[in-house]
């Protein structure tokens, strides 16, 4: 028999590639429960720029629509993306918990019991994911709603009004 193939258990490497998967998946943690408190400040700022300022004053009204619907749709879109980042930092999570219950086995709580059934092993990040995809769609309806249809007073060119300055892409629905 050629032991040179088959190593012998080391436990002190299997205690150190332990501890690194598992140093490894609390940051991973760490960077998962950050992305919700983020999305909320993000779409905050985005929404307190956006609505409640109440001019710039450098820009023209019909190019501050313009500039507060880009806003609110690029508030959409990180939202968006925040999404997705959980979800595949969730994913990495994933691939760490293997390794850390075959060395711990039976050593961790059983959280079986609490997760919601559809949902499974995402059921938090799922619930986190529903509420920031509820900020991106208000983010896309506020903006298009508020901004981009915007009303007469607001909009330079007025309702249906054609001249130089409804050549603007403001104006162009």
């Amino acid at each position: 028999m050629n032991t040179a193939l088959t190593p012998a258990p080391d436990p002190d490497r299997d205690k150190a590639v332990f501890e690194q998967c598992f140093a490894q998946y609390r940051t991973l943690n760490e960077q998962l429960n950050r992305i919700p408190p983020f999305a909320v400040t993000l779409t905050g700022g985005f929404w307190y720029i956006a609505v409640v300022i109440k001019t710039y004053g450098a820009l023209g009204a019909g190019y501050e629509n313009l500039a507060r619907f880009c806003l609110m749709m690029f508030a959409g879109v990180c939202n968006l993306m925040l999404i997705l980042i959980a979800i595949r930092v969730r994913d990495v999570m994933r691939a760490y918990e293997k390794p850390l219950s075959a060395y711990a086995a039976g050593a961790g709580p059983d959280t079986s019991r609490g997760r919601v059934p559809f949902l499974g092993d995402y059921s938090m990040i799922g619930m986190y994911c529903t509420l920031i995809l509820g900020g991106a769609i208000l983010s896309f309806v506020a903006g298009w709603v508020l901004f981009w249809k915007g009303n007469a007073a607001a909009n330079p060119c007025g309702r249906g009004r054609r001249d130089r300055h409804c050549r603007a892409l403001v104006c162009r629905l």
